[in-house]
This record gives structure tokens, C-alpha cells and sequence, in this order.
């Protein structure tokens, strides 16, 4: 087992179980998700999580929701933009610039990362699915 840093206690149960803690300096969801795959690609863990993920999560999944994302985040922007035409590009009301500006960018930034996300997930997933 791959502990990044959590304090859920969860290395001390899989210790106690057994199970070999490895601890990984790197932090983040995403990095457990990768290191993850790459395990189960390798033969380090049981296939049957991955077998499950690459059955339903595929690239075109993975690019067609981060597509959807991006265009959804510039939408945003769009609407940003149109708001602060309509102002004549002066004073903005700063509440209401930020309703439009933060959903903005967490949409074009989950969109990029998912984009990134498939691509990197389904170079690991080719071997997993030449196996079967």
C-alpha cells in the first residue's frame, strides 16, 4: 500500500493486517490514483479494481468530459467578459466578478486535468487490457 501523507490512520490498519506500507513523498489524489494503476499494470496489487476503472472509464470518456469542462469554464469567461462590456470596462461589482471568474477557472482547470488525466491513465491502461 502507497501512503502519500494521509492521517486517517489507514497505514496503521493495513500494518497491522499485513499489508506493506510504502510511504511516497509526493502528495495529492491524483498521484494515488496513478501510483495506483501503475501497481495494478505491474502486478503489485489484484486486477480487479482496474479491471472495473477501464471498463468504464475509456479515453474518449476521459476527453469528452474534459471537452465539456473547457467549454463550459470559457462559457464562463464569455459571460465574464460580456458583464464587463456591458459595464463599459469600468468599475466592476468585485462579488459579483468573482461568481463568474472562480467557476471559470475551476471548470477550465478540471478540464485540462482530466484531458491529462485519460491520456495518462489509458498509456497505463494498454497494458492491463492486452491481458485480458
Amino acid at each position: 500500500m502507497g501512503d502519500n501523507g494521509s492521517t486517517d490512520g489507514s497505514q496503521e490498519i493495513a500494518g497491522a493486517l499485513g499489508a506493506r506500507v510504502a510511504s511516497i513523498e509526493k502528495h495529492g489524489y491524483n498521484f494515488a490514483v496513478f501510483t495506483e494503476v501503475f501497481a495494478v499494470t505491474r502486478g503489485l496489487l489484484p486486477q480487479d479494481f482496474l479491471s472495473k476503472v477501464f471498463r468504464h472509464l475509456k479515453l474518449e470518456t476521459g476527453l469528452l468530459g474534459g471537452m465539456a469542462l473547457l467549454l463550459v469554464g470559457g462559457g464562463i469567461w464569455i459571460a465574464g467578459l460580456r458583464y464587463s462590456s456591458s459595464m463599459h470596462f469600468g468599475p466592476l461589482n468585485p462579488a459579483t466578478v468573482l461568481r463568474i471568474v472562480i467557476p471559470g477557472i475551476v471548470c477550465l482547470t478540471l478540464g485540462f486535468q482530466v484531458i491529462l488525466s485519460s491520456f495518462f491513465l489509458s498509456v497505463l491502461g494498454m497494458r492491463q487490457q492486452d491481458r485480458q
